[in-house]
């Protein structure tokens, strides 16, 4: 018996090229090349043309020390994003059955890199480091706190194909069990630009053809057409 199909049903994003996906497409297809601005601080005596975020992103003082960094500072800008979509889940199937699966390989080592070097300079950690920041799984307890989302959550660490991993292993719990509601928060992290997305299972060969030639009509648009399966 062939799978049911799944797909991305929403998306969140903030990269160099912009926050959120009106914004990403309409950089990404423009006639000029963007996203990219001189950084001298990563080499000494070098300049790199690095694609990085500069927009504003939130403190996170209302959270834990543990949980606060700019991997979930950017993390959470995704996924304010289809927020929408997350409470959707949540009141529709329980919180007990929405899961978190995501996929990083830097978590918060930007935070240690610069704890370790504040105490090589002054011999003691700065104020406001806390070890467990730099814990891959902390990514995955971030968006669950934030979410509401209480069903399992964990992180999958596998440098480049990390979220490649993470789709999969998402994709994974959906068809093994059909009662759980996945909320796959998958960022892609590569100089500090996560993708977030919300996975579902589609019953219904009907809604994978209609997203299909929504796809090849050019839609930028993440969720599928809703059908009355």
């Amino acid at each position: 018996m062939k799978s049911a199909p799944i797909f991305l049903n929403d998306l969140g994003v903030v990269c160099a090229l912009g926050e959120g996906r009106t914004a990403v497409a309409a950089a990404l297809f423009a006639d000029a090349p963007g996203g990219l601005s001189d950084n001298a601080s990563l080499l000494p005596g070098r300049t790199l043309a690095l694609g990085e975020v500069h927009s504003p992103l939130p403190t996170l003082e209302d959270l834990p020390v543990s949980l606060r960094g700019r991997n979930n500072a950017l993390l959470d800008v995704a996924l304010a994003q289809i927020a929408p979509a997350v409470a959707d889940a949540i009141n529709r199937y329980g919180a007990e059955r929405v899961a978190v699966v995501l996929g990083t390989s830097t978590s918060g080592i930007g935070e240690s890199e610069q704890a370790l070097r504040t105490r090589a300079e002054h011999g003691h950690w700065p104020e406001g480091f806390d070890y467990a920041q730099q814990e891959m799984g902390t990514a995955a307890q971030f968006v669950r706190e934030r979410s509401g989302a209480l069903g399992p959550a964990w992180t999958l660490s596998t440098a480049c194909s990390s979220s490649a991993k993470a789709l999969m292993s998402a994709a994974r719990m959906l068809r093994s069990a059909s009662s759980m509601r996945s909320l796959p928060v998958v960022p892609i992290r590569c100089v500090g630009s996560p993708l977030l997305g919300s996975v579902r299972w589609n019953r219904s060969p009907r809604c994978a053809a209609i997203r299909s030639r929504s796809i090849a009509a050019g839609s930028t648009s993440a969720r599928a057409p809703r059908c009355s399966c």
